[in-house]
């Protein structure tokens, strides 16, 4: 008997024993889980303050990018790129200097000039980063409908019938490689109306000049098809017809343009080495070609003063070229022969044995050759270019 007590109280003590040893692991458990909730925390914790850092040394990189193609003067608001000056002082400013406006295709030529002509000590000219593509002064104003570099995607908008950007009105063909089959790009006398968009242009461009000296330089390609509008706004008088408010400008003591050209078939190959050109046919591309020089031509007997140039032949003697215009603006060309830029003679050369390989490897490409010289070689001929050349290949390839 007292051994049955004896077993029944051991067994009671065993189960009481196992049940406060659970009761005793239990707290073990719920500090292992506790512990395991506040390390996943802190991994999240270290997980955010990672994506933080990518996400700041993202965008730093990108702004840095920015900033170190266009400058500071992007983070700025055109409000602040803008000098206030009234419409005496800006009268003032016009009529004591010359203006001098770049102008001919994309991928001609014309930042090659422009930067060259920049180097005279009499020229001023808009610095390389100014919140703008490649320092082009139709970017920096809100005066004219801008159009080449950047507006491609705008026509595609435009197309599909969702356009909402102001200058819509300017119709669909804006970007590179098609600005210049769009009559309405093509700005004329008529497109100066008012007295205020000479004034607002010389506020914002001459944010960046230096007024100290006597020649003012911009150059846009886009200037190919502008150049009668620039001497109407800047001149007004007789050379600005429709604008009542301008018959009293004080004029400039000179507009000039230079206009500068390049092979066709030379210039719709460099077009083609930039992404957003590469699915227009060399046939569209000189195309374009033929219809801007065309509306040059329609031009130059409206302007008072300008100078032409191939660009083959400025390569070879830029000096010789950057005399003329120095010359027809009235300073001493001694001076601007310290050039900083370096001029390359043989650029048209790579592009010249490119289009011969294709010519004789490309399925297709010397058929599209001899359509392009059916139907547009008597117009290059005009502008004193022959697209036959091009198939003239001995020498110009490896074999």
């Amino acid at each position: 008997m007292r051994n049955r007590k004896q077993d029944h109280v051991q067994s009671a003590a065993a189960e009481d024993a196992a049940a406060n040893g659970e009761t005793e692991k239990q707290p073990d458990n719920q500090s292992e889980e506790l512990k395991k909730a506040i390390q996943k925390k802190e991994n999240v914790k270290k997980l955010h303050k990672w994506l933080i850092v990518f996400v700041l040394i993202f965008f730093s990189t990108i702004l840095g990018l920015v900033l170190h193609v266009y400058g500071f003067a992007i983070l700025q608001t055109p409000h602040d790129k803008m000098l206030q000056l009234s419409s005496a002082q800006v009268d003032e400013i016009v009529s004591s200097h010359k203006f001098l406006h770049v102008g001919g295709p994309h991928r001609g030529g014309t930042t090659m000039l422009w930067n060259l002509l920049r180097d005279h000590p009499d020229i001023s000219g808009f610095a390389d980063k100014v919140g703008s593509d490649l320092s082009e002064g139709i970017f920096m104003q809100t005066v004219y409908p801008r159009f080449g570099i950047g507006h491609e995607l705008d026509a595609v908008t435009m197309a599909m019938g969702r356009e909402k950007h102001r200058n819509a009105r300017f119709g669909r063909e804006r970007g590179l490689g098609k600005y210049g089959m769009n009559s309405d790009n093509h700005l004329q006398e008529s497109y100066m109306q008012t007295p205020k968009a000479r004034e607002v242009l010389l506020r914002q461009w001459g944010y960046f000049w230096d007024f100290s000296k006597p020649v003012l330089l911009e150059k846009s390609p886009s200037n190919i098809i502008i150049s009668r509008f620039l001497q109407a706004l800047w001149t007004g008088g007789e050379l600005a017809p429709f604008c009542d408010g301008c018959k009293s400008f004080s004029p400039p003591q000179q507009v000039h343009f230079v206009f500068i050209t390049r092979d066709p078939l030379a210039n719709s190959m460099a077009h083609h080495t930039w992404q957003i050109c590469k699915s227009y046919t060399i046939f569209e591309l000189v195309l374009h070609w033929v219809a801007l020089h065309e509306r040059l031509e329609s031009d130059l007997g409206h302007l008072k003063s300008y100078t032409y140039i191939k660009f083959e032949e400025f390569v070879n003697e830029p000096d010789v070229y950057l005399s003329q215009v120095y010359e027809a603006i009235g300073l001493d060309g001694s001076k601007g022969h310290d050039h900083v830029v370096t001029v390359k003679k043989d650029t048209n050369l790579k592009y010249r044995k490119q289009y011969c390989e294709d010519l004789h490897m490309r399925y297709g490409a010397m058929e599209a050759h001899d359509k392009m010289v059916k139907h547009l070689n008597e117009d290059v001929l005009k502008f004193g270019y022959d697209l036959t050349e091009w198939a003239e290949c001995d020498g110009y390839t490896n074999w």
